[in-house]
């Protein structure tokens, strides 16, 4: 049976919160849903608040939607990176799925590399 769109908007955040948790506990921020995030402001903004670099829009569906939603994160990003994060139903929040631009992941993986030492100094190749 299909859902109502309030038990879609409750499924949708609950996702979030369950986020905001995951990211508070393993990264050790202060991350919170936004209010208002999807829809009623006027205003174009990321579903999670206290993730500096990242305007991370949660999706919870079944069938991805990769095209609509990096559509939708990089019209709420700012000068963020957009980042769509999906988790399917029974599918534990820390297996979730992260989609990024190619730019943007080689960014924080050359920045990654560079911190642990596999290379040095900046990308002037790019």
């Amino acid at each position: 049976m299909p859902l109502s769109g309030v038990d879609r908007k409750r499924k949708g955040s609950k996702f979030e919160n369950e986020l905001a948790a995951y990211f508070n506990e393993v990264c050790g921020i202060n991350c919170h849903r936004t209010p208002l995030s999807g829809g009623g402001r006027g205003e174009a903004l990321p579903d999670l608040t206290g993730t500096p670099g990242l305007a991370i829009e949660a999706k919870r569906h079944e069938r991805l939607s990769v095209d609509t939603w990096m559509q939708q994160a990089r019209k709420n990003c700012g000068l963020d990176r957009p980042v769509v994060i999906n988790r399917k139903s029974r599918q534990p929040t820390h297996d979730s799925y992260v989609v990024l631009y190619l730019q943007d992941f080689a960014d924080l993986y050359q920045g990654w590399l560079a911190h642990n030492g596999y290379v040095t100094g900046g990308n002037d190749e790019a």
